[in-house]
């Protein structure tokens, strides 16, 4: 009935919106499209949902759906408070702790922006690095590859070849250059590891290489389908259980580095304000 009834009156707004409709109630709010106890939802609190481009029967399903919904979360809560006890709906705790909660993190965040050294050089990365090599122990296979897929028949594979086993810079411009022509999907900057999972979900049709292949440096793939030509170099491999490369942890350790200092920071923001409390006689102990 409840559906029926919403329905009805969601064809009266929007059909005959042109039209002068007294709803059954209005007040300083406007007029009044639903009402649940003494719960009221108004004919501006929809009207943001209809946009221009859009049909009256589309209008009136996505209205339907709003009032159902909010008539349904307002039955609910009515008959909640309506089985509960004062004492089960005495959340005047939680909400005041939630309160300060957001005011601390918000005056946090605040004297984080003012006071917070947030530049972190190389050096202090190396360092934290060499200092905690064995809290960067490695999960999983890692490589440093270049690949290139190509047409089955790209005529130019031999070239192409030379071009990712070469380490010379104007090579890697002219690689650069060819795989932005030719490529559907490429990967040539030798800077960065990543697991040959990874690789393998990017390029799906490497799947069925055994992770063997992939786990000897300075070697090099070449496999082919019906539809492409797949050229994997091996620069280089870090293996599961070994010692993670910096520039792998390098981003990580600068988070660290970064949350270390907010903590401190903190800590230390904390203790003078209780010592300037203390001295203004703001802050007593009483025994």
């Amino acid at each position: 009935m409840l559906q029926k009834n919403i329905s009805y009156l969601v064809v009266l707004i929007f059909l005959l919106q042109s039209c002068t409709f007294d709803f059954a109630r209005g007040d300083e709010q406007g007029k009044v499209v639903a009402r649940v106890g003494d719960s009221y939802l108004y004919q501006k609190d929809i009207a943001k949902l209809i946009k221009d481009d859009m049909s009256k029967t589309d209008s009136a399903l996505i209205v339907d759906r709003y009032i159902d919904r909010w008539a349904r979360k307002k039955i609910f809560l009515q008959k909640a408070e309506l089985n509960l006890s004062a004492k089960e709906t005495d959340f005047s705790r939680l909400i005041e702790e939630y309160r300060e909660g957001l005011i601390a993190s918000a005056y946090r965040q605040k004297l984080v922006y003012e006071y917070l050294d947030s530049i972190v050089t190389d050096k202090q990365i190396i360092d934290f690095y060499q200092k905690n090599k064995s809290n960067f122990i490695l999960n999983n296979d890692l490589v440093m590859v270049k690949y290139v897929v190509l047409p089955a028949n790209f005529s130019e594979k031999d070239k192409i070849i030379d071009l990712i086993k070469s380490d010379r810079i104007d090579d890697l411009t002219q690689l650069e250059s060819m795989c932005y022509q030719f490529s559907k999907k490429f990967s040539i900057n030798d800077s960065i590891w990543t697991s040959v999972n990874d690789i393998k979900m990017r390029v799906p049709q490497l799947k069925d290489i055994e992770n063997d292949k992939f786990l000897k440096k300075e070697s090099f793939i070449e496999k082919h389908d019906s539809l492409n030509l797949y050229l994997i170099r091996i620069l280089d491999v870090r293996k599961k259980k070994e010692i993670a490369p910096l520039l792998f942890v390098e981003e990580h350790i600068h988070n660290i580095i970064l949350n270390k200092r907010k903590l401190e920071l903190m800590k230390n923001m904390e203790t003078q304000l209780v010592e300037d409390a203390i001295k203004k006689g703001e802050f007593e102990i009483y025994k």
